[in-house]
């Protein structure tokens, strides 16, 4: 058994924290759907809706890392997969589920295969695999835009997306001087950087030339000029949500990026 899991618990467990009873997390609710069932919470990422069973509240965490350890590193071969790798699938199993993370995984390597051991087989056969940590976050911070509570909890889950890529990249690199570990996560900050600059500016930009004429108190009717306005607005109006969260996004990587590198001692 490889020796990855502590490193990776210590990676995870900062995101994941302690009890917490939201009741607008469906995640607390023993059925999994809001304000059916029980409310018992979660604590160190463990829901009661992953785990009716459990008693949330006084979960301690070595019972939580017993948990993450025996039911959701198996499914998503944790063991069997690329350092770097592992952690990110490892994390998205815990906050999302294992199907979730082996359904990312394989649409990082472009392939249909659906089994861990599959699956893991190609990514140690993957030649990029710093591409393949990266490739796999950029599905998940996708996944989180997709969820409806995405305006509530989507900072959080942007940046701890971040922190498990730029941890995943150091990772896969661990063979490398630390030199080259700290100038390759500098560079990847300063490449997230200029995608948030371009982001940002295209925000501005799209706001900018999205305006759209007031209607008065006497022309309150609906003509086909009008209607062709509503539709631009509204393809305005995503376009800047769109690369708004874009920004945010990328935003999150420069700040990960640069805090792994500042941990790296050289």
């Amino acid at each position: 058994m490889r020796d990855n899991f502590d490193n990776c618990m210590t990676a995870i467990l900062p995101y994941e924290g302690g009890f917490g009873d939201d009741p607008n997390d469906r995640g607390n609710w023993t059925s999994g759907k809001i304000g059916v069932g029980e409310n018992r919470g979660t604590k160190y990422g463990i829901s009661a809706m992953a785990e009716p069973g459990v008693d949330i509240k006084n979960l301690t965490k070595t019972g939580a890392i017993q948990i993450y350890r025996t039911k959701y590193a198996p499914p998503v071969a944790f063991d069997a997969q690329p350092y770097g790798v592992d952690l990110v699938v490892l994390d998205i199993a815990i906050n999302s589920g294992p199907s979730r993370a082996l359904s990312l995984l394989g649409r990082a390597l472009g392939t249909d295969l659906k089994t861990a051991s599959a699956l893991s087989m190609l990514a140690q056969e993957y030649k990029d695999k710093i591409g393949l940590v990266k490739s796999i976050c950029a599905k998940r911070a996708a996944f989180y835009r997709s969820i409806s509570t995405f305006s509530r909890y989507g900072k959080g889950w942007l940046r701890r997306n971040a922190g498990m890529e730029a941890t995943g990249v150091a990772m896969t690199m661990r063979l490398e001087t630390p030199e080259k570990v700290k100038e390759r996560l500098q560079r990847e900050a300063a490449i997230a950087e200029n995608a948030r600059n371009t982001h940002s500016t295209a925000t501005g930009a799209t706001a900018a030339g999205g305006t759209i004429k007031t209607a008065t108190s006497d022309t309150w009717h609906f003509d086909w000029t009008t209607m062709g306005e509503i539709a631009v607005l509204v393809i305005v109006v995503g376009a800047v949500i769109y690369f708004t969260v874009k920004a945010l996004q990328h935003n999150e990587r420069t700040k990960a990026y640069l805090n792994a590198a500042k941990g790296i001692v050289v």
